[in-house]
């Protein structure tokens, strides 16, 4: 177990740290941290760094705030409302107001800083059953330049939250121009510098959000799982799959041949410079550069 975490934190830290490198003489130390220095869990799922500089930390077994001194562990509490709806982590972000967005595997906690507490996420549902909390796992949260919130469920889709009613909306799945489903797994989100949301749908493919007409539809149907997505300045959408890294050409609207192939990748980061980091499983981490189609490994 500790040498996974190892595994996991390095890849994330590769992801973070290293881009950085590039505008440094000296390697920063890497600290060793596992469950004797204050996490819950020693299976670190997710990392994520607020406008506070301090460190979020998502395992299976409860989420830790980390200011480099402090560690402060939040899980569930049956006998509080206001605690962290569940305990394992998928993934965390920030929105405009400072919030931070816990994706969990059953809903989303958000946590405020001025009354020091967590609130669940309800949703309005198309079937008829109102408004109730959101449940099953969350995939991915990304909030865009207008300020909308977009979350990616794995039981109910691609939701949208307003910040007036309080409420995610479920957002339709078509397929040339037919109605699919409401209820679908949405597995990955991003958006591009136009600040289009793309998702992937599990079983579905690669789908583009339509803002106009508040739905999404379907775009590229060979690419149909991905763990990851991201769009990089050039006009193209990176996923990673378990059967390795694929580049789909918006300009082009076309999927192109298959890199890495039979590799599992588990993770893929654009840096500042819009260097593509690539973290796989077992095979290491691999890079490309903007404009290029090559991967290199990196170590």
């Amino acid at each position: 177990m500790f040498r996974k975490l190892h595994i996991i934190l390095s890849a994330v830290l590769f992801l973070i740290v290293i881009p950085n490198l590039f505008l440094h003489a000296q390697i920063p130390a890497v600290k060793f941290i596992d469950v004797n220095s204050g996490i819950p869990n020693n299976d670190v799922t997710t990392i994520y760094q607020d406008n506070r500089g301090l460190m979020w930390i998502g395992t299976y077994d409860g989420l830790t705030r980390y200011d480099g001194y402090h560690f402060i562990v939040y899980r569930n509490n049956l006998s509080n409302p206001n605690s962290l709806i569940n305990n394992r982590i998928n993934c965390i972000t920030q929105d405009h107001l400072n919030q931070i967005w816990i994706g969990t595997r059953n809903g989303i906690s958000r946590f405020n800083y001025s009354i020091n507490q967590f609130s669940n996420v309800n949703f309005k549902s198309v079937s008829g059953k109102g408004i109730r909390q959101l449940k099953g796992n969350i995939n991915a949260i990304k909030e865009d330049a207008l300020h909308h919130v977009f979350i990616a469920s794995e039981v109910e889709g691609l939701l949208t939250y307003n910040f007036v009613s309080n409420k995610a909306e479920q957002i339709p799945l078509y397929k040339h121009n037919n109605l699919i489903s409401f209820s679908y797994a949405a597995s990955a989100i991003t958006l591009n510098n136009q600040n289009e949301l793309w998702t992937m749908v599990k079983n579905v493919g690669l789908c583009k959000y339509n803002s106009k007409n508040n739905r999404l539809e379907v775009s590229n149907t060979l690419i149909t799982e991905a763990s990851t997505i991201v769009a990089d300045h050039l006009g193209n959408i990176w996923i990673a799959t378990d059967m390795g890294l694929h580049q789909y050409s918006l300009t082009r609207q076309l999927m192109l041949p298959v890199m890495l192939a039979q590799k599992k990748i588990n993770h893929i980061s654009l840096d500042s410079q819009n260097m593509l980091w690539i973290a796989s499983d077992g095979n290491g981490i691999f890079t490309i550069s903007p404009g290029e189609s090559i991967p290199r490994k990196y170590v």
